[in-house]
């Protein structure tokens, strides 16, 4: 178990043809998309200047799970080396599909650019492109951790017994504790928290690199909703951290 990570998303652009409203993908809002025009794709996200990536998120799609798309990468010029294999929209279990395309890397590579190939039937809808080197302590985090479910909907028991509602949306989230960090982990982490605050994404990722993260439900795309001021145990040893996400819907 390597345990939850977070990756802060890099500043890019992305550029193609297959897809219209490409710009819609720089954004964090999931329903503001991109729409396939039909057969083949082909985009190119620039990251303006050669840095090291370990996960590329194609989030909130509505490509069918047979569809497969060809992530490759290189530093300059054309793309010269493939993330194999091919990625597919990840699993899910929500009655309502919320997939997501993803590459998780073992090891960081160096690129600049980062090529998606692959052919969409039209009116096929990607929400949110994301790509960055993702923080993941060596230790992981603590037991524990769990999806909060929260909703944007208010209810209200009425006279007769009834219950009275207006609707909303019910979303979920992430909550866990980071136990031991080293000092060098907890300042990483600091920089990731201080940059983001409570207002910008962050891609979560539960179980990172474990056959479970093939399941869509386990990356969460959204805002930390709960940042608690760490805790040193061992004196320039061990920090505790604990830290909550709420999904994007």
């Amino acid at each position: 178990m390597r345990g939850a990570s977070i990756t802060r998303p890099l500043a890019l652009t992305i550029s193609g043809t297959g897809m219209t409203g490409l710009q819609r993908l720089l954004t964090p809002e999931p329903k503001e998309v991109a729409v396939a025009a039909g057969g083949a794709v082909a985009l190119t996200i620039d990251l303006g200047a050669v840095q090291l990536v370990d996960t590329v998120f194609i989030g909130f799609t509505s490509a069918p799970p047979t569809i497969t798309l060809q992530l490759s990468y290189g530093v300059a010029g054309g793309f010269t080396s493939a993330f194999e294999p091919a990625t597919a929209p990840l699993d899910t279990r929500l009655f309502t599909p919320r997939r997501h395309f993803a590459v998780d890397l073992a090891a960081s590579v160096s690129a600049r650019y980062i090529g998606v190939a692959g052919t969409l039937p039209a009116g096929t809808e990607i929400g949110v492109v994301a790509v960055g080197r993702r923080f993941c302590p060596a230790f992981g985090h603590e037991a524990g951790a769990g999806r909060p479910l929260s909703s944007t909907a208010t209810t209200a028991r009425r006279p007769d017994g009834g219950i009275g509602s207006d609707g909303g949306v019910t979303y979920g989230g992430f909550a866990w504790t980071y136990g031991d960090l080293t000092d060098s982990e907890r300042d990483d982490l600091w920089a990731i928290v201080r940059d983001r605050g409570f207002d910008l994404p962050v891609l979560v990722v539960e179980e990172a690199g474990t056959p479970f993260s093939a399941q869509a439900e386990r990356y969460h795309w959204g805002t930390f909703t709960r940042i608690d001021t760490y805790e040193r145990k061992v004196p320039d040893t061990k920090t505790v951290w604990s830290l909550r996400v709420d999904d994007w819907e």
